[in-house]
């Protein structure tokens, strides 16, 4: 059902050439985190990028572009030492900047639920941008922003939802 829904956010051309190819492609695949990913930044690069939809010929007897060719960037990239040490240092410095601001919002505001809940979302998302060059690496800049900016909305969401059900009961 998602991967359905994921696949619909790809242009039409590329549905129309492409769609039943990667349907079976992922059809026994469990549905992760990592595939959901890899369907949306596809999408997305897929919307900044068009490419144009190359057709199987008779005279050519192949077709110019594979789905390998055209999803190589899904597949994971070396990381080197320097990504990760990028990462890690990108993860303290998020976490000491957002905990700093913390600190002062509740010396500002006091006791606050909302603010307790936008804390329990601080460490996902320094986590998540922290993987900018890590997890991330292999994907346009673009689709990383639609990516971290997407999830950190989710996981935001989902601490303020959490604090307003707090709160009701």
């Amino acid at each position: 059902m998602i991967v359905r829904w994921l696949l619909g956010l790809y242009p039409r051309g590329w549905r129309d050439r492409y769609g039943a190819e990667v349907s079976a492609l992922v059809a026994n695949e469990p549905v992760t985190i990592r595939l959901i990913l890899d369907l949306f930044a596809g999408a997305v690069d897929a919307r900044l990028h068009p490419q144009p939809v190359f057709r199987r010929t008779p005279s050519a007897g192949q077709e110019s572009f594979t789905m390998s060719t055209i999803f190589a960037h899904c597949t994971p990239v070396d990381v080197t030492r320097a990504d990760a040490w990028r990462s890690a240092g990108l993860m303290i410095a998020l976490s000491v900047v957002v905990a700093g601001v913390y600190i002062w919002l509740k010396r500002t505001l006091g006791e606050n639920a909302f603010l307790d809940a936008l804390a329990a979302a601080f460490f996902p998302i320094a986590a998540l941008g922290s993987s900018w060059d890590t997890y991330l690496k292999p994907y346009s800049f673009a689709a990383k922003v639609s990516i971290v900016s997407a999830t950190a909305f989710v996981v935001l969401l989902i601490s303020l939802l959490a604090s307003f059900l707090s709160e009701a009961i």
